[in-house]
C-alpha cells in the first residue's frame, strides 16, 4: 500500500456482500488489500444503524468531492 487510493464502487460492493456473508473486517481488508482501519473508517461513516448501503457510500463520496477546493 505505497500510495493511498480511494475506496471504489466495486470494493464497496465486495465490503457489502463480505459483511453480509459474516466475513471479518480483517478478512475483507486483505481480500481488497486495504487496511483493516480503512474498512473500519468505511463501515463507520457510511453505516446507518446496522446497514451499510455501498451506492449511498459512492453518492456520499462524490458529493464531497465536488465540495473539494483543489490543492495549489
Amino acid at each position: 500500500m505505497d500510495h493511498y487510493k480511494h475506496i471504489t464502487i466495486d470494493e464497496r460492493e465486495t465490503i457489502f456482500l463480505m459483511r453480509n456473508h459474516g466475513n471479518s473486517l480483517l478478512e475483507i481488508a486483505s481480500h481488497i488489500k486495504k487496511s483493516y482501519s480503512t474498512i473500519s473508517r468505511e463501515l463507520s461513516r457510511n453505516s446507518t444503524g446496522k446497514s451499510y448501503s455501498p451506492s449511498k457510500a459512492q453518492e456520499k463520496y462524490k458529493q464531497c468531492k465536488e465540495k473539494r477546493v483543489p490543492a495549489i
